[in-house]
């Protein structure tokens, strides 16, 4: 008898104590869930996302933010027509505080579960505001003929630094048998010298985006580059102009030629 007393005794404990067990499951499930939920409702909009600024974590709602610092951020979203191109967007965010009144570029990379915002990088905050352009991951940042490029891998968004005589430039790329050429927009062809550190990369790339086109189909491309007074490799007699590329910065490029033109001078860095 008392055998059996022991074994019922037993099993109801087992059996609250997986209730318990499970009722605490289903509630952190619940928990999670609507943790998650809130999570994705925050990142749904470029406006509502979290950035890095300084180093630091700042999660806007509706475009505006205080932190505890009392520094107050503001954030305006590029949504022009040529803006936004893969869902990622544009985005200018300007801070007041302590040390005064400053001017930041972002970019809101769209993901499968929302908006993340990248680093925020510094420009200048003594000009009027800068107009903004992005395609496939690289953000134009102009202003009268100045204008500066950043290109962003994942969440983290690089300005492109140059040197002269180097300068950026968007343009037409064409590979081919006895053809090796560039034309910036507006521009002429360009013959691109053999001695160019990114030429393995060009042909690389050329390939792989004209693949199933036919022979000679230019390619959008933005490029890091030095002009050259002339050339003499390879079949560049043919070409009144060349071109040295140091780095291809994207390509193939969408909306070629719409927002740089050949002679298009890169602002100086402020940081």
């Amino acid at each position: 008898m008392r055998s059996i007393l022991l074994v019922v005794v037993v099993v109801a404990v087992v059996l609250v104590s997986s209730y318990g067990y499970l009722s605490w499951r289903g509630t952190e499930r619940v928990d999670r869930s609507e943790s998650a939920r809130a999570i994705l409702e925050l990142a749904r909009s470029p406006a509502d996302a979290s950035y890095s600024i300084g180093g630091a974590e700042v999660r806007f709602e509706d475009g505006a933010v205080t932190t505890d610092d009392g520094t107050t951020y503001t954030l305006r979203v590029d949504v022009s027509e040529d803006s936004g191109v893969g869902r990622d967007y544009p985005v200018v965010i300007e801070s007041v505080g302590s040390e005064g009144q400053r001017r930041y570029v972002a970019v809101a990379v769209h993901t499968t579960t929302g908006y993340v915002g990248s680093n925020a990088v510094q420009v200048s905050s003594s000009t009027q505001l800068w107009d903004l352009a992005y395609s496939d991951g690289v953000l134009t940042a102009e202003e009268g003929k100045a204008a500066r490029y950043y290109t962003i891998h994942g969440a983290t968004l690089s300005e492109v630094e140059t040197v002269k005589p180097y300068k950026v430039q968007s343009g037409l790329l064409v590979i081919g048998h006895e053809v090796r050429s560039f034309t910036p927009c507006g521009g002429i062809d360009h013959w691109i010298d053999g001695s160019s550190r990114a030429l393995p990369a060009l042909q690389a790339v050329y390939a792989l985006s004209s693949e199933g086109a036919a022979p000679y189909t230019p390619v959008p491309a933005l490029l890091l580059l030095e002009t050259l007074a002339s050339s003499t490799d390879g079949f560049s007699i043919d070409y009144d102009a060349a071109v040295r590329v140091e780095r291809v910065l994207a390509a193939p490029l969408g909306d070629v030629c719409m927002t740089s033109t050949p002679d298009t001078p890169v602002a100086t860095s402020t940081q």
